[in-house]
């Protein structure tokens, strides 16, 4: 089948011209039915859709029907066709004769239009779309830019909100846990620890016995358990609680830190071998997870202080979190002695020296 023109409309148009020139005919000025404005903000709204659609799309993995081939036509369709065709030539005929008049038809109406001082101006499509294309940009960034903010704030009032907590003294009692120094002293220091933690084996190891030595019996030491680092912290609280019972939990509290590494079960009964414990009453202790309860009291303490970490001491109820420098302790510990009108000892003010 021929390719249809696109003037199938053609003898409607022609009919359409030769009224239009008999009006013409028959006035001297005829009346201009001027030309329809652009609607820009319109065009514009129409741009800024088809962008953003086009930006947010999502990508489609939808494969696209294979053309199927089409049937031999019959001989009916085929008589059908050849009419068509006829027909098709005949509109041909008649929208290039239209054609021939409508060319003409430009001159004719130019003797009766005025000619116009001042050309229309031209919509630069190109132009406009990258115009818009650039709005969507940068409406889009500073909804990415503002959700970020949002973000940012969001951690921020979350930050501070710990840090408020963190400067709030918590309410933390010593409980019956092991404790170094007398009950009534002014300072009392709750720390909770973790066996197989690196920086509490460092603030046990290099921090506290500078602590004891500087302020003696004005502070008391209290050990709470914390165990958050697997199973091996879970089984050297309970093995250091039951050296507690034979009275050698500050004993056996030095050699799990300074032998974390190797905290299996059977090191747990060599420690207790090396200290002269009765060590079947200690197996059968730990073994039974006698003070298991013990330490889940110290935990869920810890947790109800807003736990983030071990070690977390709590200096009168003042939070330190982490293993901090030895002056960072001093500093708290003093202005606690002076807040309660304790004298400081005399060393205060003198950097203590590790021994070596």
């Amino acid at each position: 089948m021929r390719p249809r023109t696109p003037y199938r409309a053609a003898p409607l148009l022609a009919a359409l011209v030769i009224i239009l020139l008999a009006g013409c005919a028959g006035q001297a000025a005829p009346t201009i039915t001027p030309a329809p404005t652009l609607d820009t903000t319109a065009l514009a709204d129409s741009i800024r859709a088809q962008v953003f659609a086009t930006l947010t799309a999502e990508p489609t993995d939808t494969p696209q029907p294979s053309p199927t081939a089409s049937p031999s036509p019959s001989p009916t369709s085929r008589a059908l066709e050849m009419t068509l065709e006829a027909f098709a030539d005949r509109l041909d005929a008649q929208a290039a004769q239209a054609a021939e008049f409508q060319s003409g038809l430009a001159g004719t109406l130019a003797a009766f239009i005025p000619a116009s001082p001042t050309p229309a101006p031209t919509l630069d499509m190109d132009v406009l779309v990258g115009t818009v294309q650039v709005a969507v940009f940068e409406t889009l960034v500073a909804q990415a830019q503002g959700t970020q903010n949002a973000a940012v704030t969001q951690q921020a009032a979350a930050q501070a909100t710990q840090t408020a907590r963190e400067n709030q003294p918590a309410d933390i009692g010593p409980d019956d846990d092991p404790a170094l120094g007398p009950e009534d002293t002014l300072v009392i220091i709750i720390s909770f620890s973790d066996f197989t933690c690196p920086h509490c084996a460092n603030f046990a190891i290099n921090t506290l016995p500078l602590l004891l030595e500087r302020y003696g019996d004005r502070v008391r030491f209290v050990f709470r358990d914390a165990p958050i680092l697997g199973p091996n912290s879970g089984w050297a609280a309970l093995a250091a609680e039951c050296a507690d019972d034979q009275g050698q939990f500050w004993a056996y509290h030095d050699l799990l830190f300074a032998n974390q590494r190797t905290l299996s079960r059977d090191a747990l009964t060599a420690f207790a071998v090396q200290l002269e414990m009765d060590v079947a009453t200690f197996d059968a202790c730990v073994d039974g997870q006698t003070h298991l309860e013990e330490i889940r009291n110290d935990f869920a303490a810890a947790q109800s202080a807003g736990l983030t970490g071990t070690p977390t001491f709590f200096i009168n109820g003042r939070r330190v979190v982490g293993a901090q420098p030895f002056e960072v302790f001093a500093a708290i510990i003093e202005e606690e002695l002076l807040k309660a009108g304790e004298p400081l000892p005399a060393e205060a003010t003198a950097e203590p020296t590790p021994e070596t």
